[in-house]
């Protein structure tokens, strides 16, 4: 690998790359994050669909790797609306897949002793994961079996809404299903509240939660298998969120690079190339033959 205009950071085993070029001549396999990397929700971020077209060129295998809680189906459409071919990618592997599997088959240890009477927090209303499935969705959590948290799109300061409707669930004793582990993203520059954050502090408060999506290791097993043929050390993770994308690589055994977003910000200067990987310093640690790159975005 050509190693020229890397600044190594504090950690040994990290680095800062000018773009990914360098990554391409590396790896082979590419399990990379969406939103934050590839797009913003709504527009493709800059240099994106040259990058694939340059991956699939070289003969590399790109899956996309993500907490939508949304099929992977109706992600397709969404890459299809951006420009995004599905010649230019592998496959996609959404939490959202996860939760329909089990949700299909009841089969799951953490999802066979729940009933079926769900009260949905889903602020885009999308009933695809209830197709086919013996799950029956009601209009209030005090006729629900269970909560499941889908999508929720509003600032932070929305939480406490949130936690009023879920303490009904919590007086009832009723399980959660988290479909979206990530806890926060930033939407122009404003940080909005997504489904692991409610996740998370219904545990805290004493609730039973089943949590979909990275960092758990499921997500990265099945991203794996599209990758038969091309040996873990030629595989690499790109995502914009430490707890996320790059914990979850780690633990994986994987390689890493994160994209420098409003995610990373607080831990990366920009003048001085630095990423400050302290939240991850110990893992790193104990992960020494994994690499984690910084890049300034998914672009060659």
């Amino acid at each position: 690998m050509n190693m020229e205009n890397l600044e190594v950071l504090p950690q040994k085993n990290a680095f800062y790359l000018g773009g990914m070029i360098p990554l391409c001549a590396r790896y082979d396999g590419f399990i990379v994050d969406l939103w934050g990397v590839i797009h913003d929700g709504k527009d493709l971020f800059p240099g994106v669909k040259e990058c694939l077209t340059y991956l699939h060129e070289q003969g590399k295998s790109v899956v996309f790797l993500t907490n939508s809680p949304r099929l992977s189906y109706n992600i397709g459409g969404l890459l299809d609306s951006f420009g995004i071919e599905d010649f230019l990618y592998t496959s996609i592997v959404s939490s959202g897949d996860l939760v329909y599997e089990d949700l299909l088959s009841f089969s799951d240890d953490s999802l066979e002793n729940i009933k079926p009477k769900c009260f949905c927090i889903d602020e885009l209303s999308d009933l695809s994961l209830f197709e086919n499935v013996n799950v029956e969705p009601v209009g209030a959590i005090d006729d629900a079996d269970f909560i499941m948290v889908t999508t929720i799109t509003g600032p932070l300061s929305d939480a406490d809404g949130y936690q009023r409707l879920l303490e009904q669930g919590l007086k009832r004793e009723l399980p959660l299903v988290c479909a979206n582990a990530d806890k926060s993203v930033f939407v122009k520059g404003h940080e909005h509240i997504r489904p692991g954050f409610l996740g998370e502090w219904y545990k805290s408060r004493g609730g039973t939660v089943y949590m979909y999506g990275k960092p758990d290791g499921r997500m990265f097993s099945q991203a794996l298998k599209y990758f038969s043929n091309i040996p873990a050390s030629k595989i690499i993770v790109i995502g914009d969120n430490f707890d996320t994308d790059i914990k979850g690589a780690l633990d994986a055994g994987l390689d890493s690079a994160v994209v420098v977003s409003q995610m990373t910000g607080a831990f990366y200067d920009s003048e001085t190339h630095v990423l400050t990987l302290d939240k991850l310093a110990s893992l790193m640690k104990e992960h020494s033959q994994q690499f984690v790159y910084c890049i300034p975005g998914f672009h060659l």
